[in-house]
């Protein structure tokens, strides 16, 4: 009875475990959906580590950001191209302006960014 159980345990885990990453795969937007949002608009940027500002996606493929605290501080200009399946961008501060790729995942009315490696990284809200 106690192996059947442990079985159950370990189907039901892999079950959840599975249905997770289903539901975190369909919430990524594709490029072509962030192309379609982050052109032209501006958002909210909070970077998680208390570092929040306003990022800007010109239509002109520039992007710049204002914020208090933090490597860009007070402001930070750059480009950024949609590929990768997302955008890259490169920073005349940030990153001694070395190109980095991210993907989005939409959450709530905002879009939470992640590295090409899979991390979290900042969150952004419409303005």
């Amino acid at each position: 009875m106690t192996s059947k159980l442990c079985t159950l345990a370990v189907a039901m885990a892999t079950a959840a475990l599975f249905s997770f990453s289903a539901f975190a795969a369909d919430t990524m937007i594709s490029q072509s959906d962030m192309e379609a949002a982050f052109k032209g608009k501006s958002f909210k940027d909070d970077d998680g580590s208390g570092n929040v500002g306003v990022i800007t996606y010109g239509a002109d493929m520039k992007i710049s950001v204002k914020v208090s605290s933090g490597p860009q501080s007070p402001e930070d200009n750059g480009t950024y191209k949609f590929a990768n399946g997302g955008y890259c961008s490169s920073w005349t501060k940030l990153r001694s302006g070395a190109e980095k790729c991210f993907t989005a995942s939409k959450v709530g009315n905002g879009y939470q960014l992640w590295t090409a490696d899979g991390k979290k990284d900042d969150l952004l809200t419409p303005q």
